[in-house]
């Protein structure tokens, strides 16, 4: 699978590269103890990490709405900043990168 990253710019212009598999094990584990009639957590989460690394609406949906910027900013890179005024994770523009 290509390397996924999720670039988010806040209000402020800081910008950040977040590894997207971050998101995506975050939803799988979610969906793995939530739908234990599914299969063993292993099976669930696996196809569910696939499943959010392949999605870029759900990973963007995941990380605006499941997740708060406490929960990914040790593995944020910071990036050249754009201009802007203020910091707000939910409402941060979100972009998914692949290469």
């Amino acid at each position: 699978m290509s390397n996924v990253k999720l670039i988010v710019t806040f209000e402020n212009g800081k910008r950040y590269e977040i590894d997207a598999s971050i998101i995506a094990k975050h939803r799988a584990d979610y969906f793995a103890k939530k739908h234990p009639e599914e299969g063993p957590y292993q099976t669930v989460f696996r196809k569910e990490y696939k499943f959010a690394l392949s999605d870029d609406y759900e990973l963007t949906d995941w990380a605006s709405n499941n997740m708060n910027w406490s929960d990914v900013q040790a593995h944020a890179k910071e990036l050249p900043p754009i201009e802007g005024e203020g910091l707000d994770w939910t409402n941060a523009d979100k972009e998914i990168v692949r290469d």
